[in-house]
């Protein structure tokens, strides 16, 4: 049967182990964190210079036709007013 001081004594050690791999994984989940805002940021200041950072964002046509011209079909809603 061990004694009250080997089980303080375990108990101590697991519970540093524990801490340990919680601090750990504090720090991981605090550099994913950083890594990402970083990237929001660095994303956002190229946004302000005007640089494209995704090839799937165009310019906006600032064209009257394409600014007046609906973008879906009408006709249902004027039928149904009508």
């Amino acid at each position: 049967m061990p004694s009250q001081e080997d089980i303080v004594k375990e108990f101590a050690a697991r519970d540093k182990l524990v801490k340990d791999a919680l601090e750990e994984e504090r720090k991981l989940k605090e550099q994913e964190k950083m890594r990402r805002v970083d990237t929001r940021l660095n994303d956002y200041r190229a946004q302000k210079r005007g640089v494209k950072t995704d090839e799937s964002s165009g310019k906006f046509d600032e064209t009257d036709e394409a600014i007046l011209k609906p973008k879906k079909n009408l006709d249902p809603y004027e039928a149904l007013f009508t």
